[in-house]
Order: structure tokens, then C-alpha cells, then sequence
């Protein structure tokens, strides 16, 4: 036991964390409450459909929550820390790294939402993107794609001196912001 212990004790420390300050508490009760909807929202949908069915389309809704409520604002964070490096003492590395995963998660979240309706309107011969919303969806996955397509560019080909860059780099936040904007009319919108 003590041979575990010292080797606890010589272990290099991690990066403390930050004290926890009224937006972190602010942040952390909106946390909270975004998935006790998506948990209302979830079981809503098993009660009305009988438990877990085959109809697809219930995880629709869900993963879009998820989206909504937990990811972008996630990632909206990762992006304020980007651009206030005074105010996070992580090192820059880390908060590429960071935005990347929130932006990762993003995308899965969207893939199985999108993926949801999709096979639930290929499995009962209905139209696809006929509606405002399904058109404004299509839309906001076009979008997300160039933005992440951009934003890998940023991140792993063109260089930091590179002249390109800066052009790249507004066009990715035009991107992301389109993004944000579709999805958000998206959710307002509903069905």
C-alpha cells in the first residue's frame, strides 16, 4: 500500500483547476437543467411509442436536444476560450484540442438525428426535405460540413504563415455562424 502511495506522490501534477467562479456555477445549472429536457424529451417519446421501438424517428428528436442544449453551447465555450487566451490558463494546444472534440461530439450527435429521420422517411416511402424544417436541416448539414472541413484544414494543412490562413479562418467563422443560425431556426422551428 505505501508503495502505491509513493508512487501516487511522485506522479507529475495536472494543471489545477480554475476556482469555481458565478459562471461556472451558472454554467454548470444550465448543464443541468439541458438534460433534464433531453431526459423529459426522451422519456416523453419512449411513453408515447411504447418503450424502445423500431420507429427511428423517436431518436430524432432526442439527439437534436443533445445538440441544441448540450453540444453548441459547448462548443460556443470552446470558442470564447480561443479567442480569450488571458482568461483560460489552459495552453493553446489544449484548447484547439478541446474545440475539436466539442466540435467532434457535434457532429455525431447530428449525424444520428439527421440519420434518425432519414431512415424513418426511407422506411415509410415519405418525401424527403419537403417541409421549412427538413430544408433548413438539409441546409444546416451542408453547412457543418464545410465548416468542418475548413476548420481540418485550419488544423492540420495550411500552415500558421501560410496567406491563405486569415481567409480561411473568417470563412470557417462564417461557417460556424450559418451553422449555428440554421440549426437554432431548426429547433424553433420544429416539425
Amino acid at each position: 500500500m505505501s508503495e502505491m502511495r509513493a508512487r501516487l506522490e511522485n506522479m507529475p501534477k495536472d494543471i489545477p483547476p480554475p476556482p469555481v467562479t458565478s459562471k461556472d456555477m451558472i454554467h454548470r445549472i444550465r448543464s443541468v437543467m439541458a438534460y433534464l429536457v433531453i431526459c423529459y424529451v426522451a422519456v416523453g417519446l419512449f411513453i408515447q411509442n411504447g418503450g424502445v421501438s423500431s420507429n427511428a424517428f423517436q431518436f430524432h428528436p432526442i439527439f437534436m436536444c443533445i445538440v441544441m442544449l448540450v453540444v453548441v453551447p459547448a462548443v460556443l465555450q470552446t470558442i470564447v476560450a480561443l479567442q480569450n487566451p488571458k482568461k483560460n490558463p489552459l495552453p493553446k494546444e489544449e484548447r484547439v484540442l478541446r474545440h475539436q472534440m466539442a466540435v467532434f461530439f457535434l457532429q455525431v450527435a447530428f449525424a444520428v438525428g439527421f440519420w434518425a429521420v432519414f431512415y424513418h422517411k426511407r422506411a415509410n416511402g415519405a418525401a424527403h426535405f419537403t417541409t421549412p424544417h427538413g430544408m433548413m436541416g438539409l441546409l444546416c448539414a451542408v453547412l457543418l460540413s464545410v465548416e468542418v472541413t475548413l476548420g481540418a484544414l485550419l488544423r492540420y494543412i495550411i500552415g500558421e504563415r501560410s496567406p491563405s490562413r486569415q481567409k480561411i479562418k473568417q470563412l470557417h467563422q462564417y461557417f460556424s455562424m450559418g451553422t449555428i443560425g440554421t440549426c437554432l431556426l431548426c429547433f424553433l422551428g420544429g416539425p
